[in-house]
């Protein structure tokens, strides 16, 4: 995600390579590709443009398919003819992991909220609320035009890559 986010890979146990792009006749999308080799093993992601914030975003995928078939194989014999999958929510769209993630942070926060009524749950909303404001903390103030006194933000993909990367920096350096 962070590779598909920047374009930057900072972790010497991984490395990315760009594919050849490939369009799917059934979506008529077409997909950057990227090779991530990770401890040994080599994993193919799909990557696709988001209209709205022009960004690349990871596609999830299930199984193999050929560029104008997304019956999904699991077992196959040849890879030159076959590409991860894209899972289509509609016929002109895919799932991305932004979709996921952010969707189920952001709604997973509102519905703990949301049933966390009463006194004897406070603990827990002031908890959430914290870790709301740890991740938007990360924003960089000149690019953020909010404030994290806002409790009714929602949480986007750059706040959870900038979060995660901070903790992982701190992890590093304890």
């Amino acid at each position: 995600m962070q590779y598909a986010f920047n374009v930057i890979v900072d972790r010497a146990e991984c490395s990315v390579t760009e594919l050849n792009g490939v369009r799917f006749s059934q979506n008529k999308k077409e997909y950057d590709r990227i090779a991530v080799y990770s401890n040994g093993e080599e994993f193919e992601y799909l990557l696709s443009i988001n209209e709205v914030s022009n960004r690349r975003e990871v596609v999830i995928t299930d199984g193999f398919c050929t560029l104008d078939d997304f019956t999904t194989r699991r077992d196959i014999s040849t890879t030159n003819i076959y590409h991860v999958c894209p899972i289509a929510m509609r016929e002109d769209d895919e799932i991305t992991a932004t979709d996921g993630l952010v969707s189920s942070l952001n709604e997973g926060i509102a519905t703990i909220i949301a049933v966390a009524v009463g006194d004897e749950h406070q603990d827990l909303v002031s908890s959430i609320n914290q870790f709301k404001e740890e991740i938007f903390d990360t924003r960089e103030s000149e690019n953020s035009d909010v404030s994290t006194e806002n409790k009714d933000l929602l949480i986007d993909i750059e706040d959870m890559i900038n979060y995660l990367d901070n903790q992982n920096e701190s992890k590093r350096y304890n």
